[in-house]
């Protein structure tokens, strides 16, 4: 017994030197068919989180650092067979993940599934991550359906954008536009459309509330006379959460958005998470202080 935690300790000292474990890699997904690449597009709140379509070849994996306090919907393009999308076109498997747990999973040419890991750990070239809090196969919302022509590249074939084999993508979510450069509003039936707002002549607290579009949203409709919102649902929509959510489940996703929110951990931000926020000091301070009394008010 002693010998076997002897083993396992020396063994994730070489995982952690050599660089193996990614902690904050929260979805993986690995391309287990036979017939070939696949391509996906990972989405949370509407807006794309792995940079667009993404093509995986056989035997690859794409990883993403995206935070799970949000629920997450990924659309899978893929062959029956090798040959199958030369004469049709390719099947579509749209993915609902829930809220609050990683998104390790494998397709296997036909279906989704978790990934069933060793010892309670990923494997692969993302090894060492635990299983512990990864999405269950019932917990899984999974539509099927045929891929719509709009969707696919010239001529109405499988697009060849993106990754062909393993990679790590970073969450590259959009920015809502600029003051300067205003983009018009797309239709409100879209769950995308508040984050495609004017953002012209906004500034301070008006600006900040357009960095949480969803939130942004429900406070507009929500709002009467007197000035008084649906604060409930509101601030639930701002902290990713759902309305019924528990205090555990706040209390996560809170620390969970400090580390990107809070203005003291600014400096210490990769390039890509600093890309989500606003530019300017002032708006970052007033985005906080949104996401702070989101917190102190469902807690």
């Amino acid at each position: 017994m002693i010998k076997f935690y002897t083993v396992n300790a020396l063994a994730l000292a070489i995982m952690l030197a050599g660089g193996m474990i990614y902690a904050d890699t929260t979805f993986i997904l690995k391309n287990g068919s036979s017939a070939g690449p696949i391509q996906v597009d990972v989405m949370q709140n509407g807006k794309s989180v792995s940079g667009g379509l993404k093509s995986i070849a056989k035997d690859g994996e794409l990883a993403l650092d995206i935070p799970i306090a949000k629920a997450t919907t990924m659309e899978l393009h893929y062959c029956k067979t090798a040959s199958s999308c030369k004469t049709e076109l390719p099947e579509k498997l749209v993915v609902k993940f829930p809220q609050g747990k990683t998104m390790y999973v494998k397709f296997d040419g036909k279906q989704l599934e978790k990934q069933k890991g060793s010892f309670g750990k990923t494997t692969g070239k993302y090894s060492g991550l635990s299983l512990a809090n990864n999405v269950d196969k019932n917990e899984i919302s999974i539509t099927h359906a045929k891929t719509p022509k709009s969707d696919l590249g010239v001529g109405g074939k499988m697009p060849h954008a993106g990754p062909t084999g393993s990679e790590k993508t970073p969450a590259m979510p959009q920015k809502p536009a600029k003051p300067t450069a205003p983009k018009p509003a797309k239709p409100a039936t879209s769950p995308a459309s508040t984050t495609q707002q004017k953002t012209a002549g906004l500034s301070g607290d008006d600006l900040a509330w357009t960095w949480f579009p969803e939130a942004l949203k429900i406070k507009k409709e929500t709002t009467k006379p007197n000035g008084t919102f649906d604060g409930w649902n509101t601030y639930a929509a701002v902290l990713g959460v759902d309305p019924k959510a528990g205090k555990t489940e706040i209390k996560e996703a809170y620390k969970a958005g400090v580390v990107l929110y809070h203005p003291d951990k600014y400096a210490g931000l990769s390039q890509e998470k600093k890309d989500m926020l606003p530019e300017d000091e002032e708006t970052r301070t007033q985005v906080f202080k949104i996401f702070e009394t989101a917190y102190k008010y469902l807690k």
